[in-house]
């Protein structure tokens, strides 16, 4: 791999996913009140060695990214680059030496692991997959464990995933994903469904594993407050669209965009007497097409709306040195409460 171009680009990236009413229908063209636009002209770069996180409410978008990143979707349209390669153009040994680069942290560390497999066989599983020979499959496994803090790793190795805490099992997961060393990895949720007492000692492994061993992260998440800690840059998306995108500090300092600003806002505080800000409940619009025909997606849940908001939808454009809204009164808003 090359070192002067980003590790990952994503240009003009669409995702439609189109329903059926009936057995019947599985081979005709969906008709538009069918289709959901999960992802609506989605580009980002990812630099090597940097953490990008993406965030926003359920809905938005952020998993449906996580499965195109990793290859376990298709885009509708728009490409999806590594190193420089059009994922589309990849035929199977180039598709099975990317999966070697690019591998995943999911949500769920209770169901993420197979209960019928050992740590050994699970984590082991991705070489064998790849071809290591079986004489080298022991040592990068307990190596992995080690890495995981996992420690030591032969002592885990004959364990089943019942005998071990929502962490450890989370570790045996990212052991599991950083085994074949890879260039890229995209955590989907790491944390969410772990105590709170344990998500600092994963969120602290997943930053020093990205420091030594020179990967790059995407850090999907819709907690905001673990933005600031653990990411370099963040993409704010809603309903499939990034609204916001920039330097994780600055973003979190300084917010620009309204929905970016109220999700900021619903952060819980540790003070007993501070009341937190709540998001509109109101249900969507439909999203039968793409968003671009009805104006700006946030317009029916923003304090700020204009007419203009209603009919053109805002292009996401840079509004300072470190960061870009799609807002048509960004500038404007700067700094406002």
């Amino acid at each position: 791999m090359t070192g002067d171009r980003p590790i990952v680009e994503l240009h003009e990236v669409r995702k439609c996913y189109r329903g059926h009413r009936g057995l019947g229908e599985l081979l005709l063209r969906a008709r538009a009140g069918d289709e959901t636009w999960a992802l609506d002209g989605v580009s980002f770069t990812l630099e090597r060695g940097r953490v990008l996180g993406v965030a926003g409410e359920s809905g938005s978008g952020k998993s449906t990214l996580a499965n195109i990143l990793v290859g376990l979707e298709k885009p509708t349209s728009g490409k999806v680059l590594f190193d420089g390669i059009d994922l589309a153009s990849l035929q199977k040994s180039g598709r099975r030496a990317f999966h070697r680069h690019v591998q995943m942290v999911f949500q769920d560390p209770y169901a993420s692991l197979n209960p019928r497999f050992t740590v050994r066989r699970t984590v082991e599983e991705p070489l064998i997959v790849q071809g290591c020979p079986s004489g080298l499959r022991m040592e990068r496994t307990v190596a992995a464990l080690d890495q995981a803090e996992l420690r030591p790793g032969g002592a885990f190795l004959d364990k089943y995933p019942h005998e071990l805490s929502g962490g450890q099992r989370q570790r045996v997961a990212i052991a599991r994903a950083i085994v074949l060393g890879p260039s890229v990895l995209v955590a989907d949720e790491p944390v969410s469904m772990l105590d709170v007492s344990v998500r600092a000692g994963i969120l602290r492994l997943l930053r020093s594993l990205i420091d030594r061993l020179r990967m790059s992260l995407v850090f999907i998440t819709h907690d905001l407050s673990l933005i600031g800690q653990t990411c370099d840059e963040v993409a704010i998306l809603y309903r499939g669209r990034i609204v916001e995108y920039g330097s994780a500090a600055r973003v979190m300092e300084a917010p620009l965009h309204p929905y970016t600003k109220q999700l900021i806002a619903a952060v819980p505080v540790p003070d007993p007497t501070h009341i937190p800000a709540e998001l509109p409940s109101e249900l969507f619009a439909s999203q039968a097409g793409p968003l671009a025909s009805a104006g700006c997606g946030f317009a029916p849940r923003c304090g700020h709306v204009l007419d203009r908001c209603r009919s053109a939808a805002p292009e996401l454009r840079a509004v300072g040195p470190s960061q870009t809204a799609a807002c048509h009164r960004a500038e404007e808003l700067r700094g406002k409460e």
